[in-house]
């Protein structure tokens, strides 16, 4: 029996750990076909008070931007070319910024194909913005929940990724956890 407490407890926490750390598969709106990095939620606040200023500087006005945070994955180093794909920027021309110890700086720009596939080589790494032209409905809160929020004073905008590790879920796997936790204190005491 005590195996068993054990396994439960074992399995929950794996459960809870996995849930508590930030996703790399994120919805960020950008998904790694090729390479060597991972993608996250942006959690700076310096570079999202910064990117609409660079984002006008570098692009123009009333574009689209999507904040990321950029990692090395497994064995890649840099520089780093990698295979991205941006659905809402289909079709169109995407400018890869990237803020340094200088601030923000540009990377590339890239034609994305009918699916929104391009690719860009980074040098450094994290955080990430990719810019891009709006399409008429961009201004209007999507199915899954997202919204452009305005990230300054500027025009452009920032695309609010979906939260990982909610609180719902964590508070249920806690309960389970401290659940097998008594279960175990009172199989203990019933054998002394």
């Amino acid at each position: 029996m005590k195996k068993l407490i054990a396994a439960l407890m074992m399995a929950v926490m794996l459960v809870g750990t996995a849930l508590a750390v930030d996703s790399p598969v994120a919805d960020t709106g950008v998904e790694v076909l090729d390479g060597g990095i991972i993608i996250t939620t942006n959690n700076s606040q310096e570079a999202a008070d910064t990117v609409n200023a660079a984002a006008i500087k570098f692009v123009g006005e009333d574009k689209q931007i999507i904040l990321v945070d950029a990692y090395l994955w497994g064995n890649a180093t840099l520089p780093v070319t990698v295979k991205l794909k941006i659905a809402a920027a289909a079709g169109k021309k995407v400018t890869t910024l990237h803020y340094g110890k200088d601030g923000w700086e540009k990377v590339s720009d890239a034609q994305t194909d009918a699916d929104g596939i391009f690719e860009v080589t980074f040098t450094d790494l994290s955080p990430v913005a990719f810019v891009f032209d709006k399409a008429a409905s961009d201004n209007k809160p999507s199915d899954s929940g997202k919204t452009d929020n305005k990230a300054g004073s500027g025009s452009s905008s920032q695309t609010v990724a979906d939260k990982t590790g909610e609180p719902a879920v964590m508070a249920i796997v806690s309960l389970v956890a401290v659940s097998a936790f008594a279960g175990m204190v009172v199989t203990r005491r019933k054998e002394n």
